[in-house]
């Protein structure tokens, strides 16, 4: 057995060789002629092999051309059935026979079956030496693959120069451009936008933005079994878009898009594609470990500012420049907390997926908070995120809050839609001038979220504002004369709601809360004005004070803020 081959493609496999058309048209196969499958003659050669064996199914592979007289099946009509079944399913290149010198002739049955796998067989002269046949082959593919080796020399030199002077993701887009001669464009592992470059109207360029979703979640799952690479539609460029995933091993960093709008790719762009992977992959990698530097220093530097580890305000904004943070006062902190993890972590036993939440939680804060101000610092704490955010500068008179609440809700929002399986709590602390007193901005938000647990309970947002007066009897220490304060007003109804399950207590507050308008009342608790008048005639009856003596409001209104704080 003679066996030429050429190794080195992407899988490791053969690599791509000439097609059996090519050979024919350049008469490196002598005297030929196709006398079946002719439909499979752009199948590529990556061997040849000169084959007189009794068994030679047990040695085909993909893309043989196998070189044979059939001598040792000659009189076996149902063995060369099965040996072209076999090279078919195989995906070998086809058959050089020498019919005449022992077949004779091929049977129709043999015929046929060719035809139908698109599997080619080539009769040559009977006379013809072997080495007339494999001579020619194995030059031709040697010279293709010397030529691809000199391309990819030239791919590498260019990558390389392109690594050592930066290797941003736009710098590779291009110069893959300046080999392939087609739009392209470079997609994360998540299918959303790195860079791209393209000419003219080649593709959308104007509609193109860095961080936008080119691939789809559906996309990115069927990608992951992809080798090599396929084709995807896209609204970006007319037909499809081939995508070459960015693959080492069995991580994908990324993803090639590139719109065939003036050629279709061909070997040598296979190439160009696997060395611009490989320097994308390294320019991913790099950015990686350079981010999580940063994180970690993030992380200590505002980690030291909230423990109150002293630094002059000087050393502190010098430290957050560094840092990639430009300090622009005044500046807010917005804490969330998630509720009861400990409990929660008992609950799951899965040490691995509550980290998974953790980091879906910094992850969501960071985009959120990103979205509203570009000077932000995120980090982790614990089972907490903490934020830095410097306020707009229309943040003016009394707006800051309100502006940092919005922050807050639409965190909110998007934390209950993306984990639902757990509860959070945020809090946000007042503007402060320098970063210094960033302290005291955290003790405070803490506080802040430690009241309105007690009283709202969970996954509430807490703000000064709406906590001010609580905030008051959380640092009253008398436990006995607030007690016996609300006692005197309050237990009644306490006792009243116990034995009868009503909601004269809510119904109070919401009273109070609203002006004491029943309008307003019925409509918060979704009740009939009647019902609500008769309820609060219930009130008077089991509290024997009148709603509408101001004085008895006011008590009955500081009882129900101090009820939240009283131990038992």
């Amino acid at each position: 057995m003679y066996v030429i081959y050429v190794t080195g493609d992407r899988s490791g496999d053969a690599a791509m060789g000439i097609t059996l058309r090519e050979a024919l048209d350049l008469g490196i196969l002598p005297k030929a002629r196709v006398i079946a499958g002719r439909r499979g003659l752009d199948r590529q050669i990556h061997y040849v092999d000169i084959m007189e064996v009794p068994d030679p199914d047990d040695y085909i592979r993909q893309g043989l051309l196998c070189v044979s007289s059939w001598y040792a099946i000659r009189g076996d009509e149902e063995a060369q059935l099965r040996l072209v079944k076999a090279a078919a399913n195989a995906g070998a290149a086809g058959f050089v026979l020498k019919v005449k010198r022992y077949l004779g002739r091929l049977s129709q049955r043999v015929i046929d079956l060719a035809d139908e796998c698109g599997l080619p067989i080539i009769e040559i002269e009977g006379d013809e030496p072997y080495v007339e046949i494999t001579h020619p082959l194995l030059t031709k593919i040697i010279s293709d693959q010397a030529f691809r080796l000199e391309y990819y020399l030239k791919a590498h030199k260019l990558f390389r120069r392109v690594a050592l002077e930066g290797g941003s993701y736009d710098a590779i887009a291009e110069a893959l451009y300046s080999l392939i001669h087609n739009p392209v464009i470079l997609c994360d592992a998540e299918g959303k936008l790195l860079a791209w470059f393209c000419q003219g109207e080649e593709c959308g360029e104007s509609s193109l933005k860095v961080g936008m979703p080119v691939l789809g979640e559906t996309d990115i799952k069927d990608l992951s079994h992809v080798d090599h690479y396929t084709y995807r539609e896209s609204g970006l460029c007319t037909g499809e878009f081939l995508v070459f995933p960015i693959r080492v091993e069995a991580d994908i960093y990324g993803y090639w898009l590139v719109c065939e709008a003036n050629k279709v790719c061909t070997e040598l762009d296979f190439i160009a594609l696997e060395n611009a992977s490989t320097i994308a992959a390294l320019e991913t990698t790099k950015r990686a470990a350079v981010s999580e530097i940063k994180s970690h220093l993030r992380h200590d530097f505002v980690d030291e500012l909230i423990r109150g580890v002293w630094m002059s305000e000087e050393t502190a904004q010098t430290r957050a420049l560094a840092l990639g943070w430009e300090f622009i006062p005044p500046v807010g902190l917005i804490v969330a907390d998630i509720d009861g993890f400990a409990a929660f972590l008992q609950k799951i036993q899965d040490e691995e997926y509550a980290k998974q939440i953790k980091l879906r939680m910094l992850a969501v804060t960071q985009e959120v908070v990103a979205s509203h101000s570009r000077s932000h610092i995120v980090i982790g704490r614990s089972d907490s995120c903490i934020a830095v955010v410097s306020l707009p500068s229309r943040c003016k008179d009394g707006k800051a809050d309100s502006w940092l609440l919005k922050v807050a809700e639409q965190l909110q929002t998007r934390l209950r839609a993306e984990l639902a399986e757990i509860s959070v709590s945020i809090a946000i602390s007042q503007p402060y001038l320098r970063l210094v007193e960033l302290r005291s901005g955290y003790l405070e938000a803490c506080e802040l979220m430690d009241i309105c647990r007690i009283v709202w309970g969970p996954g509430q947002i807490a703000t000064k504002e709406k906590l001010d007066i609580y905030r008051l009897f959380y640092h009253c220490g008398s436990q006995g004369e607030m007690a016996e304060f609300c006692s005197k007003l309050l237990s009644s109804l306490v006792k009243g709601d116990t034995g009868s399950r009503t909601e004269l207590i809510h119904t109070l507050r919401v009273y109070l809360e609203c002006g004491a308008s029943i309008t307003k009342t019925a409509q918060s608790l979704f009740i009939h004005e009647n019902t609500l008048r008769y309820r609060l005639k219930k009130i008077e009856k089991v509290s024997g004070l009148d709603l509408k003596d101001s004085k008895n409001c006011f008590k009955l209104a500081l009882a129900l803020h101090i009820l939240p704080f009283l131990k038992d």
